[in-house]
């Protein structure tokens, strides 16, 4: 069995600019540290992100945001709390993705959010 290693998921939509921030960093990230973490580029968050993160050591998730236009960069530690699905930007949330790693395939790694606005 190998080493778990930390999982980086950029999120959004590569033809919108400000929505791909959460992508773009993520390649950035493959292309600077290739050996540090696994790395995913997707357009929203789904449930089948579930067993890849819970075979994860730790969670980044990387993503637009822009509520609070005067915080450029905010983490957030996210818990896996099952909820009702937003009605905008992504199908499941951060929260949900974990709820699913831990219910389904028994293992939630620690995480955090990474808004970038």
């Amino acid at each position: 069995m190998s080493a778990r290693r930390p999982l980086v998921i950029g999120i959004g939509q590569m033809l919108r600019n400000e929505d791909a921030v959460g992508r773009k960093v993520a390649e950035q990230f493959r292309s600077t540290h290739p050996e540090e973490a696994d790395v995913l580029g997707v357009i929203q968050l789904t449930p089948e992100l579930a067993e890849a993160v819970s075979r994860s050591s730790a969670v980044a998730f990387v993503d637009a945001r822009v509520d609070r236009p005067n915080e450029r960069i905010l983490v957030e530690t996210v818990s896996p709390t099952a909820g009702e699905p937003t009605a905008f930007s992504h199908v499941a949330s951060a929260a949900e993705v974990l709820a699913y790693a831990r219910g389904v395939f028994g293992d939630a790694p620690p995480a955090v959010l990474v808004s970038i606005s």
